[in-house]
């Protein structure tokens, strides 16, 4: 049996219940509250994130909207086909899209200020569920398709 750590969702909300009903079977698992991210990790959006959140505000592309169906934000290198769950500065799984668990080799050479770092073209943002990468766009359309919002 593994340990898996659910780090900051709120306790009690139905992420938690989601993510328990996921895991459960399979891992022990801990979780933290969204008050233990550390505060600068709001400095460290950059302006795509920032623009993919605004186009996707409302609908089920946003991490706050489609986790209580098992996504966990995370990034694809479209070169590569690496896919990595967003992580904290800790390394913890975050509950949002962040750039700091990212390789640097991800990001534009010269941004090494995490206020500055830019994502190379290649990568893409999106979510993970059940091992398998989804763009926003398709997260959105999974959801519907597999009837997970009837559930």
């Amino acid at each position: 049996m593994h340990t898996i750590s659910i780090n900051n969702i709120t306790e009690g909300t139905s992420q938690q219940q989601t993510a328990e009903r996921v895991f459960e079977p399979h891992s022990l698992i801990s979780f933290t509250t969204l008050s233990s991210v550390p505060a600068t990790v709001s400095n460290l959006c950059c302006k795509r994130l920032s623009d993919e959140n605004k186009l996707f505000a409302g609908t089920l592309g946003l991490s706050q909207n489609n986790a209580e169906y098992g996504f966990c934000p995370a990034f694809r290198n479209e070169k590569t086909k690496q896919v990595l769950l967003s992580r904290t500065a800790n390394g913890k799984v975050s509950p949002v899209h962040l750039l700091e668990g990212l390789p640097q080799n991800w990001f534009f050479p010269n941004t090494q200020d995490d206020q500055a770092r830019v994502l190379l073209d290649e990568i893409t943002s999106g979510f993970v569920r059940q091992g398998i990468f989804y763009t926003r766009e398709e997260t959105i359309n999974a959801i519907k398709i597999f009837n997970l919002d009837d559930e």
